[in-house]
């Protein structure tokens, strides 16, 4: 005998359509989720609506709640003062040790990784924080409209080279 434990080895075929999965809770071929079965939210009936909403405003709730509370976690540490090797290497670069913190740490180490190791996400994020990110998307953005006036130009090829050399001055002219 095998016990109460045993579970009935199941036999079945996977079926040749792509669209049937096997359910191992009703350990049976059953059709999978695609575009002919699913029911848009704005056609299923205003109970269902409900029910999903509710779960929704349940979840971003709960995820509010927990990025809160990961916030003031995170503020509360940033404001501990900097000791041991954090304020060493802060006091060595000049700062006053008595007003660092770990925030102050945390500053440094996101020069330190940008100017030294040359990470560009870290530098990034630093010209994010003090504001010069959107000066450099703005420039970034300028040159793209200008490289593809340049190019739209050469390609007419109708416009003599001295019509070019102007296109070309006057673009560089902006740029002062």
């Amino acid at each position: 005998s095998r016990g109460a434990h045993y579970a009935p080895r199941i036999t079945q075929q996977q079926p040749a359509s792509p669209l049937v999965g096997f359910s191992v809770l009703e350990k049976r071929w059953r059709p999978m989720a695609n575009e002919k079965n699913l029911i848009p939210f704005n056609k299923m009936a205003e109970k269902q609506q409900r029910e999903i909403a509710k779960k929704g405003g349940k979840a971003s709730a709960a995820k509010k709640k927990r990025q809160k509370t990961l916030k003031s976690l995170m503020l509360m540490l940033l404001s501990f003062p900097t000791n041991g090797k954090g304020a060493k290497i802060l006091k060595e670069i000049g700062f006053d040790c008595t007003e660092t913190n770990n925030a102050s740490m945390l500053v440094y180490s996101m020069f330190d990784a940008a100017v030294n190791r040359g990470d560009m996400k870290t530098a990034k994020a630093i010209m994010d924080l003090i504001g010069a990110g959107e000066i450099f998307e703005i420039k970034k953005r300028e040159l793209k409209l200008k490289e593809s006036a340049i190019k739209s130009a050469e390609a007419q090829g109708n416009q003599t080279s001295s019509a070019m050399q102007q296109l070309v001055n006057t673009l560089m002219a902006s740029d002062a």
